[in-house]
């Protein structure tokens, strides 16, 4: 499936709350209220190129009648999603976020990501 986190999610959504961030919200609305979504993420491994020395990454812990459902995402979405989440988290304390495209790297902007999700 297809989720599209769009300007609203990134306007209405909460940085640093994983059940209301922007990806959370797009992904809530792509599932409906059956699901209930909690976006997560895990220290992977030390990267000298990030400026805290830890790379994280998104998983999503996905749930119907109380039972988890498996989801995969391919690598290049995966990048995608870590980029952004960090970014958007990041606005919890400084305002990065931008409605328009520009050479600011840390500003965040709709886009759209592919999760395979089991039974969906």
């Amino acid at each position: 499936m297809i989720v599209e986190v769009k300007q609203e999610h990134i306007d209405n959504g909460t940085p640093e709350d994983c059940k209301n961030c922007a990806v959370a919200l797009a992904l809530q609305e792509k599932l409906g209220t059956d699901y209930n979504v909690v976006v997560n993420q895990e220290t992977i491994g030390w990267q000298p190129h990030h400026k805290n020395g830890n790379r994280d990454k998104v998983y999503f812990d996905i749930e119907k009648n109380n039972e988890h459902i498996d989801n995969t995402i391919n690598c290049k979405d995966q990048l995608s999603v870590n980029c952004f989440v960090s970014n958007y988290d990041k606005s919890y304390n400084v305002k990065y976020i931008k409605t328009e495209p520009d050479d600011n790297k840390n500003a965040v902007h709709p886009f759209k990501f592919e999760l395979e999700i089991a039974g969906v």
